[in-house]
């Protein structure tokens, strides 16, 4: 057996291969025929690597590499894509923000897999550790009370973090009371292991030499992070591989495709 062999994915379903060859694949047939079923024992398939078609059998890490949307008349670029979306802010005011629709979050999730799979494992354990000490910190924030202020002296609290954004409420600010920061900012400030001071620093960090409103806040709470002297050691990481992702769309035929996309 040669080594090309050896490396070859044996897949239990015939369409497996079809799928990873083409990129996508269309079942037509009537309803309760089993198109569903079989879209999902076909990803199973291919991200186990040919070991099992039982969706159910995928570890829960295996099936974030699996998105199931079910398409319907009023579904629409802002659902499937990017689309603004109304928000009830900390201070009880209405506002409108734009956010990522099923298939774009799935695609990011695939594209930070690709990004991590092509990193030195230096630059793994620098990003783990970064991500590991500004959580270490957040976890230890009293959400809407701690106090922090920007150069300024404008005061500001911390009053929610997502995945992507740290959510602060800024009082004394008449015509923005409320900000996302982005946390990938602050991630990056921390793996560039440099001194950040002035608000000049981050533009020219950046790359923006105007900067934005955003800036001032990250500054604020890196350096408050800087002064806690969080030390989470050093991470014990494996190097990431590319992984095989699969986006199955039901119904697709129940849809306006040029609404979606």
């Amino acid at each position: 057996m040669t080594n090309s062999d050896k490396d070859r994915i044996y897949y239990l379903n015939a369409f497996s291969k079809t799928l990873q060859e083409s990129k996508n694949v269309i079942f037509r047939g009537a309803p309760g025929t089993g198109k569903s079923y079989l879209a999902k024992e076909i990803a199973a398939d291919i991200i186990s690597g040919g070991h099992v078609n039982n969706y159910a059998s995928l570890t829960d890490e295996q099936k974030k590499q699996v998105e199931f949307v079910q398409f319907h008349p009023s579904y629409d670029y802002s659902d499937f894509v990017e689309g603004l979306r109304p928000r009830v802010n900390d201070d009880e005011s209405l506002s409108f923000q734009l956010e990522d629709g099923i298939f774009t979050k799935f695609v990011k999730r695939a594209q930070k897999n690709l990004d991590n799979a092509n990193k030195s494992q230096e630059s793994i354990e620098e990003q783990t550790a970064a991500s590991n000490t500004l959580n270490e910190y957040l976890s230890n924030i009293e959400l809407g009370v701690d106090e922090y202020s920007i150069f300024s002296g404008t005061k500001f609290y911390i009053t929610n973090v997502d995945e992507s954004h740290i959510n602060i409420l800024i009082p004394e600010n008449v015509a923005t009371k409320t900000l996302k920061i982005n946390k990938n900012e602050i991630l990056s400030m921390l793996e560039s292991v440099k001194d950040f001071n002035r608000f000049k620093d981050l533009t020219e960090f950046f790359g923006k030499p105007n900067g934005s409103q955003a800036y001032s806040y990250d500054l604020a709470i890196f350096k408050d992070l800087k002064s806690k002297g969080i030390d989470t050691g050093k991470p014990d990481v494996e190097p990431e591989k590319v992984k095989p992702f699969v986006f199955i769309i039901n119904e697709i035929n129940r849809a306006e495709i040029s609404k979606v996309l």
